[in-house]
């Protein structure tokens, strides 16, 4: 019994620690070039600091600013300033581009990160064409294997936003980088700004206490919370390893001496489509009176995070 107990308390330590860390870090930094050249990031095209309109005249060079106008006097003003403060054109800095006629040179690389084996991770940037001739296309390599390739898309001036999910498999770590394979000497002009990377979250639908109205939750550390997860034409709930599945930090209850996650899969809701039920351990205090929102989270099989949310009542214990 001694050995089961502490089995028990081992598996419950290991889901919490898995359910409850912090999802969705960023792992750049200096996705918006506000802190300025070099920070973050770096570049095999020229780095140019002054203004004037024939700066950025040679192809393969770069500037970090405000108007691609005043680095070029071809190119168009942005889309009322950068992306990250479009609303105050003189705050933002952007990373203005006049493309490279050179193949395989880099254009933008982050330094390496290090990520969590089987996670999917969601890399993002913002680009905007600054002439509509040659729009370019920018390949994004990963660890050195080419992944994807973005293409520009959008009128002259407009931010339109590129986002790529990549699954980690075996790796522990990750370098990207965007090299530009147009090599078009007229056009090929652009602009980027805000890149991000962090772990993809995909958005489930859940029930707290299934098929009850409100969702009361007595919050005494007695007994279990049920929790559905719902399927639907486009998700598979089988998908989802129970074991990892949590309530704002709460782990499942495990049954048995081969300690397996107590959860189901049936349609509760009657819709034609298999639904995954678990049983969460309640912890005493976990919830201040008053609040309103759970949140899910949880991991599947195949890698990956998970995360739904849904509301509740926290009802007195006497």
């Amino acid at each position: 019994m001694k050995r089961l107990s502490l089995v028990f308390i081992l598996a419950v330590v290991l889901i919490l620690a898995i359910s409850t860390q912090a999802f969705a870090v960023e792992l750049l930094t200096n996705g918006d070039f506000e802190l300025g050249n070099g920070v973050g990031f770096s570049s095999e095209y020229t780095y140019v600091a002054a203004t004037g309109h024939s700066t950025l005249w040679g192809e393969g060079t770069y500037a970090l600013g405000k108007d691609p106008y005043d680095y070029h006097a071809h190119w168009v003003y942005g889309p009322h300033g950068d992306h990250t403060t479009p609303d105050d054109p003189a705050v933002g800095n952007m990373m203005i581009v006049n493309g490279s006629t050179t193949p395989n040179k880099v254009v933008w690389t982050a330094p390496t990160v290090n990520v969590l084996p089987g996670r999917v991770y969601s890399f993002s940037f913002w680009g905007a064409k600054s002439i509509g001739e040659a729009p370019p296309t920018l390949d994004l390599y990963i660890n050195d294997v080419k992944v994807d390739t973005y293409v520009a898309d959008g009128a002259v001036g407009q931010w339109v936003q590129y986002d790529y999910h990549w699954t980690a498999g075996s790796a522990t770590t990750a370098t990207l980088k965007l090299v530009s394979p147009t090599l078009a000497a007229s056009g090929n002009d652009y602009c980027l700004d805000d890149f991000s990377l962090d772990e993809y979250i995909a958005q489930v639908t859940v029930d707290i206490r299934p098929m009850s109205d409100p969702n009361a939750v007595n919050n005494n550390g007695k007994g279990v919370i049920p929790v559905a997860i719902l399927g639907s034409a486009t998700f598979d709930v089988t998908t989802i390893n129970p074991a990892t599945v949590a309530l704002d930090g709460m782990a499942v209850r495990f049954k048995g001496k081969s300690m397996t996650a107590q959860a189901s899969i049936e349609d509760y809701n009657f819709d034609g489509y298999d639904d995954l039920i678990v049983h969460i351990e309640d912890v005493d205090g976990t919830y201040l009176p008053g609040q309103t929102m759970g949140t899910v989270t949880g991991f599947f099989w195949a890698g990956g995070a998970f995360s739904g949310t849904d509301t509740l009542k926290i009802v007195p214990t006497n």
